[in-house]
C-alpha cells in the first residue's frame, strides 16, 4: 500500500509540473522589444536627492508587448510606467526614480528586471551610477 502511494504522489507532483511550464509563453503570443537604453549611467548625487531617468520600451514584434512587471534590485527605486501593453511597432517610457538615501559607494550598479511576453522573458536595464 506504502509503495503505490509514493508512485500516486509522484504521478501528482509530475502532472502538476506539466501543467506550471505548459503555462510559460507560447510561441503563438510572444513578440519582440527593444530598450532604448539598456544601461544608464549618470553622475554621484547627494545622499537625500533622487534622480529620474526615462527609457524608451519598443515593441519590435508581431504580437502586443504585455510588460508584466519590473522588479528594482534595492528598495531604493520606484518604477512608473505608462502602458502595460504596447502595440506592435509601437514604445512606452518606463520611468526609473533612484533615491540616494545612503552614504554608498561608487562606482554603484543597480538593476531593474522587466519581465515580458517575449522568447526570454526577463530582460535587464542597467543603472550605473560613477
Amino acid at each position: 500500500m506504502l509503495i503505490s502511494i509514493k508512485k500516486f504522489n509522484s504521478a501528482i507532483i509530475l502532472l502538476v509540473a506539466l501543467f506550471l511550464v505548459s503555462c510559460g509563453n507560447s510561441n503563438t503570443d510572444v513578440t519582440t522589444i527593444q530598450l532604448l537604453p539598456d544601461t544608464i549611467q549618470l553622475k554621484r548625487i547627494p545622499i537625500g536627492d533622487s534622480i529620474e531617468v526615462e527609457f524608451q520600451v519598443k515593441n519590435t514584434g508581431k504580437n502586443y508587448l504585455l510588460i508584466n512587471k519590473i522588479n528594482p534590485s534595492c528598495n531604493c527605486s520606484n518604477i512608473i510606467f505608462d502602458s502595460t501593453s504596447i502595440a506592435p511597432s509601437k514604445s512606452a517610457f518606463v520611468k526609473l526614480i533612484y533615491h540616494n538615501i545612503n552614504d554608498v559607494s561608487y562606482p554603484l550598479s543597480r538593476v531593474f528586471i522587466l519581465e515580458a511576453n517575449t522568447k526570454e522573458v526577463l530582460h535587464p536595464i542597467y543603472f550605473k551610477i560613477y
